[in-house]
């Protein structure tokens, strides 16, 4: 895991994709990347027709709707009360939908930095 710097323009494209969530208390999205452009995007939902408050996660719903997923994978909580970026690693259950994929890096928020992780 190391430090780096997330561009402002997809700062702001994930914001975007985050402010779609109707999980209101943590409103998560993923960008799948190829290179500089972002490919694919999606965003945590709650489940309809679920027996109990259920929400699929961004990244599962992200890696649900493509068949080879590739590239860079950047999966950001934000916190809009804050106006700011919130804790977003991929829980387990995520991470191991993760590794069965040909995505290369992770790129989440922890505390106040963004880190990556190449697997």
């Amino acid at each position: 895991m190391r430090k780096v710097t997330v561009p402002l323009h997809l700062l702001k494209e994930a914001e975007r994709e985050c402010l779609k969530s109707d999980v209101v208390k943590a409103r998560v999205c993923a960008l799948l990347m190829d290179g500089k452009r972002v490919f694919r995007r999606d965003h945590n939902r709650i489940v309809a027709g679920a027996p109990h408050k259920f929400s699929a996660h961004a990244e599962e719903s992200l890696l649900s709707k493509i068949g080879k997923p590739y590239g860079t994978l950047i999966v950001l909580r934000y916190l809009p009360g804050k106006d700011c970026f919130g804790d977003s690693r991929p829980c387990d259950k995520c991470m191991r939908l993760i590794l069965k994929t040909s995505i290369s890096r992770i790129v989440y928020c922890l505390g106040e930095s963004f880190y990556e992780e190449t697997i």
